[in-house]
């Protein structure tokens, strides 16, 4: 059933690319053109493919007017408006009728939709689309013929867990289906579970999981979840997110394939409960659907080896808003454990995962390393690995976060995750790791971004400090002069009660940055790691990374006003300064455990105009 290969990819020479197998099905990803306010640039030649649509497709005029039609104008009106801007050569943001008109394979929303496959569309640079909006636009332009295809720019170096095409013969089933599931007409990206309890009478092993396939054109993935607490009721709920603590245990999109253990099993007893969470989007508002889409699981006697789950990563972070933030979970090995597979998990912020194994001895070794992240397209990896104690593997997730709200760890969709879900044997006692690591050679991972000034240095000095529990200073303004500004601190300015939650010994941040500065304009160009050992030997390890130039219009109090960006990001944000000599303090708020706390930023000129 897989329909992955791995290939060689320029962007990355030397590791397997995950790309598609040729599948009509599948080849469109979104009807969707230009996105960046400018340099769309002229149309290349007609993509001479097969068509995505059925022969006697007519995409739904309600649907269009409904959520087409503006879908259509915000992600291609920039360049294919009512007057066609920056080198495109046609408007598509006009009538219905002038989308549609043609013979199918000829129309616009069949040449956009294979301009999208073969990823000349956006163009490069461009803003990327929601794949909400991706699968609503592909399925309506297709008649629910094709789905986006997630995987297009997903490059990741392990092969996926793949399953032999049939099960062992004798392997008992049973199905977990959505029975006669509703889908409106009009229902667009609508997550439900639908939570049942094992049918077995006797402890058995998982051998194999498959998805069975109903509705396909209104089917976009499928998750099983254990839901060891009970947490949720039987039958079936709305639940965009992963419900709180459950464990995901196998996930398919379009085409992926089963998951099946090559001895052994995962055990399962009676009166589990397990969680099946469809993601149903009818693009193409097809009338009457009810679905029986579901998964299939084989089991077999408890004989061979046994297999868990655990799940590592962080479990504290927070994102900021208009930023790029890297956050790292530590899972100290306590026993020796063979590691089978895994599957990387984030939410819709994800940018690139990385896990790292750093052996007792400090050597390390790349376990799995992702990048073009697409939360439609999360299979497991073939991860055959084994762990011995003093080893540590390191989880690290990658967000940008794009709007004016800090995004923080949570199940919900619209907030943020990064584990990685490892089939293990021995079954671990406890389904989560993350440990404190505060190591010695920690750095802050700085590169000059892009609005850092064209003098600025590569490698900064490194600067550690620790956390400020008095509260933070009043600021006390001056003038910054025009000057160029070296870190030499940051820190979060807390409470004092907040001693009782951490280690204030242990935790500490590391930095490097620079800034410039001239009269009302403010450049920050710095990475900051914050290490912070919690409660029961949790902790927090992230990266923010902020690069961002703008006016600074000062307020009715003495250093204290607004920085507005022109570089960076669009929202402006409180800001406040104090100049002592050759020392200048930023304040900016941070979001730190889903609070916005005080960050301050200390920088010593380095030189001046």
């Amino acid at each position: 059933m897989s329909t992955y290969s791995t290939s060689a990819s320029a962007a990355s020479p030397g590791r397997p690319r995950l790309t598609p197998w040729p599948r009509a099905r599948f080849v469109a990803a979104a009807l969707a053109c230009c996105t960046v306010m400018s340099g769309c640039g002229t149309e290349a030649a007609p993509v001479k493919t097969q068509s995505t649509a059925e022969p006697d497709c007519m995409p739904s005029r309600t649907m269009f007017d409904a959520v087409v039609k503006a879908h259509v104008a915000s992600h291609c009106g920039t360049c294919h408006g009512e007057t066609p801007n920056f080198g495109a050569p046609n408007t598509l943001t006009g009538s219905y009728e002038s989308l549609v008109a043609g013979a199918v394979g000829t129309r616009f929303v069949d040449r956009i939709a294979l301009r999208m496959a073969n990823k000349t569309m956006p163009p490069t640079g461009g803003e990327p689309v929601p794949h909400q909006v991706q699968d609503t636009l592909v399925e309506w332009a297709s008649c629910g013929a094709a789905h986006p295809d997630h995987s297009v720019g997903l490059v990741v170096d392990q092969p996926v867990f793949t399953a032999p095409k049939t099960a062992d013969a004798g392997l008992a089933h049973f199905d977990l289906t959505a029975d006669n599931f509703a889908v409106a007409e009009d229902e667009l990206d609508l997550y439900e579970c639908f939570t049942f309890s094992a049918p077995v009478t006797e402890d058995r092993f998982v051998r194999r999981i498959e998805v069975l396939i109903d509705q396909s054109k209104v089917l976009h993935h499928v998750v099983l979840l254990k839901d060891p607490k009970k947490d949720f009721a039987l039958g079936r709920k709305k639940c965009k997110g992963m419900p709180s603590d459950s464990q995901y245990l196998y996930a398919w999109a379009p085409g992926a394939g089963a998951v099946a253990f090559p001895e052994g099993g995962m055990r399962v007893k009676p009166g589990e409960h397990y969680i099946v969470q469809i993601h149903y989007n009818n693009g193409a508002a097809v009338k009457n659907v009810k679905d029986n889409s579901g998964v299939r699981i084989f089991h077999g006697p408890v004989a061979g080896t046994e297999y868990g789950m655990v799940a590592a990563g962080p479990l504290v972070f927070s994102i900021p808003p208009h930023s790029t933030t890297t956050a790292t979970g530590h899972c100290l090995v306590k026993e020796t454990t063979t590691v089978l597979a895994g599957m990387p998990h984030m939410h819709e912020n994800g940018v690139a995962f990385e896990q790292v194994i750093v052996r007792k001895d400090g050597t390390r070794e790349t376990l799995v390393s992702l990048t073009g992240w697409s939360f439609e397209m999360q299979p497991f990896y073939r991860l055959t690995t084994v762990l011995n104690p003093g080893d540590r593997v390191e989880t690290s997730c990658t967000w940008r976060n794009d709007t004016a709200d800090a995004v923080n760890m949570g199940t919900g969709t619209s907030d943020e995750m990064c584990f990685d879900f490892m089939f293990v044997t021995p079954p671990p006692k406890n389904p989560y790791c993350n440990d404190f690591v505060l190591d010695a050679s920690a750095d802050a991972g700085y590169l000059p971004g892009k609005c850092a000034g064209a003098d600025a240095a590569v490698a900064p000095a490194l600067s550690k400090t620790k956390l400020l529990f008095t509260g933070a200073p009043d600021n006390t303004g001056g003038d910054w002069g025009t000057a160029r500004w070296q870190l030499k601190s940051a820190t979060l300015a807390l409470p004092a009660i907040a001693k009782t939650y951490m280690n204030p010994e242990t935790s500490t941040i590391i930095g490097r940055g620079q800034a410039w500065t001239e009269k009302g304009r403010l450049t920050i160009d710095a990475s900051v790691r914050i290490l912070l050992e919690l409660q029961q030997n949790n902790g927090v390890d992230t990266v923010d990374k902020l690069s961002m130039s703008g006016k600074v219009i000062a307020g009715d109090k003495v250093g204290e006003g607004t920085w507005t960006p022109d570089c960076g990001g669009t929202v402006a944000q409180p800001i406040g300064w104090s100049v002592h000599g050759d020392e200048l303090t930023i304040r900016l708020g941070k979001s730190f455990a889903q609070f916005v706390v005080p960050g301050l930023y200390t920088f010593q000129r380095v030189g001046s105009n």
